[in-house]
């Protein structure tokens, strides 16, 4: 029989108590629809910005405060893409822009948090019509608030900008001057605000 020193077990046992420690740091939160946003804009022949939202989607977060141990994963329904015109709409949806049919959901899942002072940084694969990239972008989150009827909230944001032909998303028509109708690049912007899973 072999025995083990004082040491090696005191060694497991604080190991022991580490792990659950840091495992209790976790805290996972459901993204709330109502109180949360999913936007993007793009620029319309170098006169304006085209503003959009999507309706429908869900997402899980997983959250510790130094975001070591955290993990964010979204998923957006391209179809409920509304620009507050429905025959833009319908052109977005089809095979011109998203394929809608052949590419129903875009994704954000998180490959790394960081934390940078007050803001962190976050690595994530971002996948539309089906080509995924790593992108870096910036996120904000609040402290963590309990609301009148006892549920703990979160509120995460970040925007950051993508080239729409890194997935596919070619189209264009020239105007009369030689610009384009559609810009390349597209500003997303996300304002989830998440409640604690029970």
């Amino acid at each position: 029989m072999k025995f083990v020193s004082k040491q090696v077990v005191l060694s497991m046992v604080l190991t022991g108590l580490l792990s659950v420690t840091l495992s209790a740091t976790v805290r996972e939160f459901k993204i709330d629809k109502t109180h949360s946003n999913v936007d993007f804009s793009v620029r319309h022949m170098a006169l304006s910005n085209t503003k959009g939202t999507f309706t429908d989607y869900d997402g899980v977060i997983k959250w510790d405060s130094d975001g070591k141990q955290s993990a964010i994963t979204g998923t957006v329904q391209v179809k409920s893409i509304d620009t507050r015109d429905e025959k833009r709409d319908n052109h977005l949806r089809g095979e011109d822009f998203f394929k809608t049919e052949k590419y129903p959901e875009m994704s954000l899942i998180s490959k790394s948090i960081s934390k940078s002072g007050r803001k962190y940084n976050m690595v994530a694969d971002f996948t539309l019509r089906g080509v995924t990239r790593t992108i870096k972008v910036p996120l904000t989150v609040s402290s963590i608030v309990k609301d009148p009827w006892g549920n703990n909230r979160i509120q995460f944001s970040t925007t950051f900008v993508i080239d729409r032909q890194d997935y596919g998303l070619n189209f264009n028509k020239v105007t009369d001057n030689g610009g384009l109708i559609v810009g390349n690049n597209v500003t997303i912007a996300l304002d989830i605000e998440a409640i604690e899973s029970k």
